[in-house]
């Protein structure tokens, strides 16, 4: 029994967790569509319009059977009805300056007696356009202000979505539930309020209608686009005043509304901002780690180039010394040891060890052959010739280098 209560409990959490979710995205896709398309919002929104009733009293009366399902707190509806006064003294000056807009534009129409004056009309119907549109603009801007803390500021989750299901197929209408709020709570608003509020969101009642060429027969086709008949006089800075709160309200997304949820809201910047800077230090460790690994792989390639310099450094010195080799033991075989005579040259040292290396086979071939007559002598002449020594010492050195044990004898006698 216990454990079935505890999985009744943990789907119940997870399907209230799963409406608040769906009536957060469809509060955020409204919010959205507000802010990015008001003419086509305006639209949606008259078009269901007529599922509430034909007059105000109808459409009053059905807000007021809707709110009894809701189960709304007497806080929650005092807090409605506070917002819907602070929403209609943002709306006023817009509805004033909307009705000097407009007499501006009806009397700046096109003439027809000379071309001058007729520019100068439309250069001011052109004016007062531009500034209609910024009116326009500025009221869509605080209605979606006024929406946005009633539906997200005020309703809990759960009670949006049955109001969602009890108002369908229509479209919940903020201004239409704080005027049967006010109706229940015995708190009716003034007539001049009464007029605005019907002009703003209710369909005209029979016998209530304001006097005027301009106004009649405007509530019957849509109430936003009567101007109200009040005194003109509100000046650019209001004008100003109001595009500045629509910016703030597109960048910030933040409204007036009570403590709860100004608390809610700036736990959630509070943590959006913490995500960022999350991000941020993400972003920057991931810039270090990829300067990191570039440095490594410079430091890597230094290295490298640093070896193969040195490896060709030690290939240069170990020639150096092969050829320096090379040169002394040159020096030491063919040298006049006491320095008489010129270095022989190359090709001369060349011939010299070849003759050298030859002796010792011709002196085995042929025996004292070689030695005999004139050979002795005409090697002599040529060793004088090429400035080499005598032949005897020359003979004393090679068997000083090849290491033979046999002495040369002294006297220019050879053995017989």
């Amino acid at each position: 029994g216990g454990g079935a209560a505890a999985g009744g409990g943990g789907a119940g959490g997870e399907a209230a967790a799963e409406l608040e979710r769906l009536v957060r995205e469809l509060s955020v896709m409204l919010m959205r569509l507000g802010v990015a398309r008001p003419l086509e919002a305006r639209k949606f929104i008259v078009f269901s319009r007529q599922y509430l009733g034909n007059t105000e009293k109808e459409v009053i009366e059905l807000w007021k059977s809707v709110m009894k399902h809701i189960e709304l707190s007497p806080e929650q509806m005092s807090e409605i009805v506070e917002l819907k006064r602070m929403f209609l003294a943002k709306i006023e000056p817009i509805m004033e300056e909307r009705k000097h807009l407009n007499i501006s534009i009806q009397t700046n129409l096109p003439h027809d007696t000379y071309h001058t004056k007729s520019s100068i009309s439309y250069i001011k119907a052109h004016e007062a356009v531009s500034k209609l549109r910024d009116n326009l603009r500025s009221e869509q801007h605080v209605v979606l202000e006024f929406t946005i803390a009633v539906f997200r500021g005020v309703f809990r989750p759960a009670q949006m979505a049955a109001l969602l299901v009890r108002c369908y197929p229509a479209v919940p209408d903020a201004l239409g539930i704080a005027s049967a709020l006010a109706t229940e709570l015995g708190e009716p608003d003034s007539p001049a309020t009464q007029l605005l509020t019907m002009q703003l969101g209710g369909y005209s009642v029979p016998g209530n209608q304001p006097s005027g060429g301009s106004a009649a027969g405007l509530l019957s086709i849509h109430p936003s686009l009567m101007p109200i008949d009040a005194s003109v006089g509100v000046g650019q800075q209001l004008l100003q005043q109001q595009q500045q709160a629509a910016q703030q309200l597109l960048q910030q997304q933040q409204l007036q509304q009570p403590p709860g949820m100004q608390q809610q809201q700036q736990g959630m910047l509070q943590q959006h901002q913490q995500q960022q800077q999350q991000q941020q230090a993400a972003a920057h460790m991931h810039a270090l780690q990829q300067q990191q690994q570039q440095q490594q792989q410079n430091y890597q390639q230094q290295q490298q180039q640093h070896a193969y310099l040195q490896q060709q450094q030690q290939q240069q010195q170990q020639q150096q010394f092969l050829q320096q080799q090379q040169q002394a033991a040159a020096a030491g075989l063919y040298g006049s040891g006491g320095g008489a005579g010129p270095m022989p040259s190359h090709h001369q040292q060349q011939q010299l060890l070849q003759q050298q290396q030859q002796q010792p086979h011709m002196n085995a071939a042929h025996g004292g052959h070689v030695l005999s007559g004139g050979t002795m002598a005409d090697l002599a002449g040529a060793a004088a010739g090429l400035g080499l020594p005598p032949l005897m010492e020359m003979r004393a050195r090679s068997g000083s280098i090849s290491g033979s044990s046999a002495a040369t004898p002294s006297s220019g006698n050879l053995p017989q």
